[in-house]
């Protein structure tokens, strides 16, 4: 017949069956070598309807080997009805069905460059109250392809299509309910799939800088780069002059934002780089308090020149999530009398150990100053700040590399205990 899709194809060919049963499975797949002998005994045993199973998947063009180690496993639930509504784990095309059952629920649905036939046609199955059951043995190979007929087909046709049968049993009045659902799960799965992309290049990224740091770290013990640059910022370790008055907001260099700061003496980073135990400490009770502290830097640059801006932090029960409220807050002048409001180096919300943070602001114009905030606001909770730094790039690499390296083991140590 002429190429009507695989549906079709299906229903043509249990049309001309002789036998009681029928087994389909797609011609990029491998039967294992008991795959027939298990369904056929487990259709005995369960007096089954249909008979789905559990798959090992692989990726290439070769036949899989009988001791290949599968890419991963898939384990369909079986007649998870509820489930069912909205994501396939009934099992594959790969399955066996009485003849006369396929039959009287139509087969297979035809429709043309559609990709999830098989799941439409179990839905009818067990919404039509047949007995499903699923192997947890997997019987066969799943190849994964980038061309395969789930992947080339139409992404939101699709699942719009595997609803029909839920529909058919559910009241017209609740239908704007069912598909509204399953748009949501739909673009719950993409939201899904883009952060684990994303996560993935953010490793890449993280491997690519520990790498650069070790190389640029090793040049600096072998002095073929200048080792210390000079720290900009006025009183980055929060020293207390008894001179600057007794308040808690009173540390040389520093102003309040907002409700200000507290000098803690003892709560500070100890590593390298810190000379002491001093930190500031902010606190808000309410997410719409806001507490900080802030200092001009001047750069007076001629040219434009790269500067990078680093520091730590440490949390206790910050609320909300990762914005620019908890960051080292950045308002750029430059020298042709514009600004850029708001570069941030956010830390990470909740409760965690020191945090070392850098970011390298880039410019195309010539930097007049800097207005640094340690910012603290829209989140409830305790937050520390400690060994600040503002340094030219090129003058800083030694010192900013070995920060470097010390943040990424805190945040791996962090990330091991999680």
């Amino acid at each position: 017949q002429d190429n009507r899709g695989p549906g079709a194809a299906r229903n043509h060919a249990a049309q001309l069956a002789k036998g009681k049963w029928l087994m389909f499975m797609d011609d990029d797949n491998y039967a294992k070598v008991h795959e027939i002998r298990t369904f056929v005994d487990v259709a005995q045993h369960t007096q089954a309807d249909v008979l789905t199973c559990s798959n090992d998947y692989f990726y290439g063009n070769d036949p899989p080997s009988p001791d290949r180690v599968p890419t991963g496993r898939w384990v369909p639930l079986g007649a998870a009805t509820t489930v069912g509504m909205f994501q396939n784990m009934y099992g594959d095309t790969n399955a066996m069905i009485k003849k006369e059952v396929f039959l009287s629920l139509g087969g297979f649905p035809e429709d043309f460059g559609y990709a999830l036939e098989d799941w439409e046609l179990f839905s009818k199955v067990v919404l039509g109250g047949y007995n499903l059951q699923t192997i947890p043995d997997p019987l066969y190979w799943y190849r994964l392809r980038d061309t395969s007929h789930s992947r080339v087909t139409a992404k939101h046709g699709n699942p719009a299509r595997t609803i029909r049968p839920y529909l058919k049993k559910i009241p017209q009045h609740l239908h704007h309910l069912v598909l509204f659902a399953q748009g949501m799960k739909d673009s719950h799965d993409i939201a899904h799939r883009e952060l684990e992309f994303e996560q993935d290049a953010l490793r890449e990224m993280r491997k690519m800088l520990k790498a650069l740091a070790s190389t640029l770290h090793s040049l600096c013990k072998d002095g073929k780069l200048p080792v210390h640059s000079k720290n900009i910022l006025t009183n980055s370790q929060f020293q207390k002059d008894s001179s600057t008055g007794i308040g808690p907001s009173s540390i040389s260099g520093w102003r309040s934002y907002g409700s200000g700061y507290e000098h803690d003496p003892q709560g500070g980073r100890i590593g390298y780089g810190s000379l002491d135990a001093y930190a500031i400490k902010m606190t808000n009770l309410d997410w719409r308090d806001s507490a900080g502290a802030t200092q001009t830097v001047l750069l007076d640059q001629d040219v434009p020149s790269a500067v990078v801006v680093s520091g730590w932090s440490k949390a206790e029960k910050v609320s909300g999530s990762i914005d620019s409220g908890y960051a080292i807050y950045i308002d750029i002048a430059f020298k042709d009398g514009t600004k850029m409001w708001g570069y941030t180096i956010s830390f990470e919300v909740g409760t965690h150990s020191w945090q070392f943070k850098a970011g390298v602001i880039d410019p195309e114009v010539a930097i007049h100053s800097l207005q640094l905030y340690t910012m603290f606001r829209w989140h409830s909770g305790v937050v520390w700040f400690d060994d600040l730094a503002v340094n030219k790039l090129t003058e800083g690499l030694c010192d900013y590399t070995q920060l470097t390296l010390e943040g990424l083991g805190h945040s791996d140590k962090d990330k091991k205990k999680g």
